[in-house]
């Protein structure tokens, strides 16, 4: 109700993505649900359907920025300004300087701000997180395959992981569209689950199945 209330495109389509991905590794069959789910959303929910048609800024507030046209034009304006100095760009704030407003897309942003290097550095930070939450939810899966013996790993245990994958997957689609770098509450979230991730491939496999009367 929250995220429908809060009209935000952005936070629908990376809860959409995070939503989808974890219906596909936990089981298919609700991924038809998640879709059914949607779709009718956007068709009965009235506040769904109106932020979804409009695409278009409202011709009093041209540079409002409730729009994809808007984000498409600000993309378009930044983008020359990463020529000025491509290898270690403008500064921080360079974007929102130029202007007036936020990039709305965290790779534009550090291109502009940071250069070639900071988006770089950016994008490693990116397709970190995704590869740790994938290789931590592997093993969570592959716990009992080598050995028929071995525990299982519980199924809130795979769950979790699941989630923590689909954040890291929703997470960088979102920053197409949005501003998350700079936001802090984004990060107190996402470094404490990658830390969760990173703890699980090391973790011995006693302590992901949650059964207390193993040590």
């Amino acid at each position: 109700a929250e995220l429908i209330l809060s009209q935000t495109r952005g936070a629908w389509l990376g809860a959409l993505v995070g939503v989808l991905v974890v219906c596909v590794l936990l089981n298919c069959k609700l991924l038809l649900v998640g879709l059914a789910g949607v779709v009718l959303a956007g068709l009965f929910v009235p506040q769904v359907n109106t932020r979804l048609a409009d695409l278009e800024p409202d011709s009093d507030q041209p540079y409002a920025e409730n729009s994809l046209t808007w984000r498409l034009d600000q993309w378009s304006r930044l983008w020359p300004a990463a020529d000025d100095s491509p290898v270690l760009g403008g500064g921080p704030g360079t974007a929102v300087l130029l202007t007036g407003k936020e990039a709305h897309n965290d790779y534009m942003k550090m291109l502009v701000d940071t250069g070639v290097l900071g988006l770089a550095a950016y994008l490693v930070f990116v397709i970190g997180a995704i590869a740790v939450a994938w290789r931590a939810l592997r093993r969570v899966r592959r716990l009992a395959r080598s050995d028929p013996g071995a525990p299982v790993a519980h199924p809130w245990v795979e769950a979790l992981f699941a989630g923590i994958f689909a954040y890291a997957l929703a997470a960088a689609a979102a920053a197409a569209g949005e501003n998350l770098i700079d936001n802090v509450t984004f990060l107190w979230t996402a470094l404490p689950l990658l830390a969760v991730a990173g703890w699980a491939l090391r973790a011995e496999p006693e302590q992901l199945t949650l059964d207390r009367s193993r040590p």
